[in-house]
């Protein structure tokens, strides 16, 4: 009995703890070839995703300005001009404004008290037609004065410039005290809350971004990091030289971690050339300056070897591209070592 027991016990150990192994090392000595991929480095710089020339719609003197290059505009202002001409007419306007007001109440109480008397025919129709005359006259103007004063507080508005809350000053040409002109650049602002990198792509390269446009990622190298992007604009035109369309990724740069003129990669992955594949490179076998590999079945074919790759599979074995027309679909290879 302790002889039989002695043999079972041997051939449960072999079942259980050599053959698990044996299947493992077997279900890895093999692998597929993948078609080979061509790889296309695209690149570009960041930028405000809007931005436009800082100007003055009227003439003047600088007398205060309230944000700096690279400050974010918090109030919606940025510098203003000597005001005080068009303060001085505005303050005439009112002046003539309320003169005319207090004309038209007297005019309006005479034109009731002339109607009263026309009717008790105490007063001649001509008196009242040209009271009532007057009493028009004088509304008129006052309408007119009151259309004067709207364009004086728009023209007083047009002597400081607002711009929107958010966005950066990217430069400033003017200091206080100096004359400014009319259309006269004095600055330029944008919006760094979104980035935008100007690309131009192939048509085949633009495919592919269209396909994969919801997993883009651009890398930027002069920070190490990589940000996620999106397709924001394509030009409907066409480059006649270079033959490619322009387009611009946009990124996310809400907290504004990111700055303007940082460099940007796009990798876009193509389809390589026709029977080029990937295979690791412990699955070749150099003989007589030739390259081999093993099928499943034992039998070997002659591959052209192209080049290393930074590629790896699965099992983090580093792929070398080679050529062949020798490989059929779901075809599996040893691998050697």
């Amino acid at each position: 009995m302790s002889l039989l027991f002695r043999i079972l016990k041997i051939a449960l150990l072999v079942f259980v703890g050599i053959t698990p192994i044996y299947a493992e090392e077997t279900s890895n000595r093999y692998f597929q070839p993948q078609p080979a991929q061509q790889r296309t480095t695209l690149y570009g710089f960041t930028r405000a995703h809007k931005a436009f020339p800082i100007t003055f719609e009227v003439s003047g003197k600088v007398v205060v300005i309230y944000a700096e290059v690279g400050e974010r505009i918090t109030d919606a202002s940025f510098a203003c001009l000597d005001s005080q001409f068009v303060d001085l007419d505005i303050q005439h306007n009112n002046s003539q404004i309320s003169a005319l007001q207090a004309d038209l109440t007297f005019l309006e109480k005479q034109l009731n008290r002339q109607s009263k008397l026309l009717k008790k025919e105490s007063t001649s129709i001509t008196q009242y037609e040209d009271t009532e005359r007057q009493f028009t006259a004088t509304k008129h103007q006052l309408e007119s004065l009151k259309v004067q004063k709207t364009i004086l507080e728009e023209r007083k508005q047009r002597h400081c410039i607002s711009l929107p809350s958010g966005w950066r000053i990217k430069q400033r040409q003017l200091e206080a005290g100096e004359w400014i002109n009319a259309g006269q650049p004095v600055g330029e602002v944008g919006d760094f809350r979104k980035l935008i990198v100007p690309l131009s792509v192939t048509v085949n390269e633009y495919q592919y971004l269209v396909q994969n446009k919801d997993k883009l990622e651009l890398v930027l190298p002069e920070i190490s990091d990589s940000v996620p992007a999106h397709i924001y604009r394509t030009y409907p035109g066409f480059d006649e030289q270079g033959h490619k369309i322009k387009i611009d990724l946009a990124i996310d740069n809400t907290e504004e971690l990111l700055r303007g003129g940082l460099k940007a990669e796009l990798n876009i992955y193509l389809p390589a050339a026709a029977h080029t594949y990937y295979v690791p490179e412990s699955a070749l076998e150099k003989r007589y300056g030739e390259y081999w590999l093993k099928t499943k079945s034992g039998d070997e074919i002659a591959v052209t070897f192209i080049s290393l790759t930074d590629e790896t599979n699965a099992d983090g074995l580093r792929l070398v591209k080679i050529s062949t027309k020798a490989i059929a679909p779901d075809q599996k290879f040893l691998l050697r070592r």
